[in-house]
């Protein structure tokens, strides 16, 4: 019997089933499998309609994202006072005018608060932007139907006219292993080969420990997508678990590698990759080359 059990609880996300009813099964002499390496074909992949809605959502974070770049570039050259806190609640106005919902405030951080993956704005904790301040914005949105799906971006900026050195080669560092994760998506579904979340885990974690910064990347490299933020597919993980579920074909997942220098900055860059029935693999929610630049 296939149950939503993962044995010695190697993928959480999975196992569901609690230890006596296990046991209970057993007791009838059945042998409990996990239904980790299937499931997700009724959960997480997406029909036609929840694809475009993901789509949709890309879109409407790759205007957001660009209008709160410049409405920071805005305040900042009339020299007036914002804070992360600011940025956040005006995302969020977009995000109503543009007529889709979160379950979770947008992160908006600088400098060494951007180096806490885990950050969390608060208005009682917020810091102050200024000029010359690394600037990171994470959010995530979808429509607000029923079966609709998110889509999730993280994007850096710099208040200044061009970024530091050292802003610059760990961004081409994040954005390598952004693209060689990708490429290796794209290559194992054009040759029609199984693919595990793992795998691009490693690919992109190659990437920055061959930089010499395999330390500072602190998370797995994304994450399925579903009608919740965090879905019930394949997550892009070999850190925090080892997940050997397969990715599949009409699902979406984001692919998000950072490095994250303590005390100092931190860069993660995300973007989605929607697959569709015939394993063509597209880029949601828009890509970043280059830091973006703030400075008049």
């Amino acid at each position: 019997m296939a149950m939503e059990y993962s044995p010695n609880n190697a993928i959480p996300y999975i196992s569901k089933i609690d230890g006596g009813t296990i046991d209970l099964i057993r007791s009838f002499g059945i042998k409990v499998v996990s239904s980790g390496s299937f499931l997700p074909y009724f959960t997480a992949v997406l029909d036609e309609t929840q694809a475009q809605s993901h789509i949709r959502a890309g879109q409407v974070l790759d205007r957001v994202v660009q209008g709160a770049w410049d409405w920071i570039a805005l305040y900042l050259k009339q020299g007036k006072k914002l804070t992360e806190y600011d940025v956040q609640q005006k995302i969020l106005q977009d995000f109503q005018q543009q007529g889709v919902i979160t379950d979770g405030d947008p992160i908006v951080c600088v400098n060494a608060n951007s180096a806490d993956p885990h950050y969390f704005v608060e208005k009682g904790n917020s810091a102050e932007i200024i000029p010359g301040d690394f600037i990171l914005i994470d959010m995530w949105c979808k429509e607000p139907y029923p079966r609709s799906v998110y889509a999730d971006i993280t994007r850096v900026g710099v208040a200044a006219k061009h970024p530091a050195a050292k802003q610059e080669e760990i961004f081409q560092i994040v954005r390598k292993a952004q693209k060689a994760a990708t490429d290796f998506v794209i290559k194992r579904f054009q040759e029609k080969k199984t693919i595990l979340g793992y795998e691009v885990d490693d690919v992109a974690r190659h990437v920055i420990i061959q930089s010499g910064y395999g330390p500072q990347f602190l998370h797995r490299t994304g994450h399925n997508i579903g009608e919740e933020l965090h879905g019930s597919g394949a997550h892009l993980d070999n850190l925090e678990m080892h997940d050997i579920r397969p990715i599949l074909s009409g699902t979406c997942f984001s692919i998000e590698p950072g490095i994250y220098l303590e005390g100092e900055f931190g860069v993660r860059l995300e973007y989605d990759l929607y697959v569709d029935r015939q394993g063509n693999v597209q880029i949601v929610g828009g890509s970043q080359d280059a830091i973006t630049c703030l400075g008049s």
